[in-house]
């Protein structure tokens, strides 16, 4: 993952969210958890997880937030819109994508793709 690259999200302002060697090397020190558990513990839809991913993300812009101040930026946003962005984080810096920016903006873009080819496949009338 490119450095400037990361995932938005709003919370108590527009933040950008990225996972540095620094980010993941927190998780594994303070809180015992692997880059494979944090995907599978995100796949099962853990709020801790979901928690994590976003303070790891957001250790390059405030290396001194701690895991319980993320959770009172997180009471500031959007449930959907950060799960949403807490998957893309992984899938970008882990599945070989580039996050979409905007949680939203990927969400709506999704969305008009699935719709589009969903027009395609109609046959058309006579």
């Amino acid at each position: 993952m490119p450095p400037a690259s990361g995932v938005r999200v709003k919370l108590d302002r527009v933040r950008t969210l990225r996972l540095g060697w620094r980010a993941l090397e927190k998780l594994q020190e303070e809180h015992g958890i692997s880059v494979e558990d944090l995907g599978a513990q995100l796949q099962t839809g853990q709020f801790k997880t979901i928690r994590l991913i976003i303070w790891a993300g957001l250790i390059h812009e405030d290396p001194d937030l701690t895991f319980d101040q993320t959770a009172d930026l997180m009471d500031q946003a959007d449930f959907t819109e950060l799960v949403t962005a807490a998957s893309e984080l992984i899938t970008s810096r882990f599945g070989g994508g580039e996050p979409e920016g905007n949680s939203k903006a990927a969400t709506a873009k999704k969305r008009t793709t699935k719709k589009t080819a969903k027009a395609r496949r109609k046959p058309a009338k006579s």
